[in-house]
């Protein structure tokens, strides 16, 4: 009980700086990214949705695999941010599937699985980091900083400030460029 008031002390802190950001203008402008959160807690889940959008991301919450998979068909994630242990099929398991199909996705493990063993595991699976449970939420906005800069079309060359998502796609209106989720401009 006393986890869930934490989490909860959290999240209305977290909806205050968020209000305030943007009665004061500073939460208007576009996301930078496309986030998607899979933890099967929803707690946990929500903070990290709460506390990149604060940020400026755009953040999708799925609570397993399944939900995880329609959303990437669905639309452009830059990055995914996995729950290892999740009821059903597992973070290791949804990695390989996100590599297999989308190659260009960084993936963020998320665990509290700390050996060695499982750290090299889920990065040998395809992950490009891993955060252990429990974690500041400022490095994991670092981390997703990092991984973005390294992997994404984005990160890796500014297309410009008005982006529009178009399905899988990105549209930079002022430099007149279409690019894929592979990073092609189209």
């Amino acid at each position: 009980a006393s986890r869930s008031l934490g989490i909860g002390a959290v999240r209305l802190i977290l909806r205050l700086r968020c209000d305030a950001a943007a009665s004061a203008g500073e939460a208007t402008m576009s996301p930078k990214a496309t986030i998607l959160v899979v933890d099967d807690e929803p707690d946990v889940r929500e903070v990290i949705e709460d506390y990149l959008k604060l940020h400026g991301y755009e953040a999708v919450g799925a609570p397993n695999a399944e939900a995880a998979r329609e959303l990437a068909a669905s639309q452009l994630i830059d990055v995914a941010l996995l729950d290892i242990h999740m009821p059903g099929e597992d973070g290791l398991s949804l990695s390989r599937h996100l590599r297999e199909r989308y190659a260009n996705i960084a993936i963020v493990m998320l665990t509290s699985a700390c050996t060695v063993v499982d750290r090299i595991v889920g990065l040998e699976m395809g992950a490009d980091d891993y955060v252990t449970k429990p974690f500041d939420p400022r490095e994991l906005l670092a981390r997703v900083k990092s991984v973005l800069r390294r992997t994404s079309p984005a990160g890796r060359a500014d297309i410009g400030a008005e982006r529009v998502r178009v399905g899988r796609c990105v549209l930079d209106l002022a430099a007149r460029r279409l690019v894929n989720d592979e990073g092609e401009e189209i």
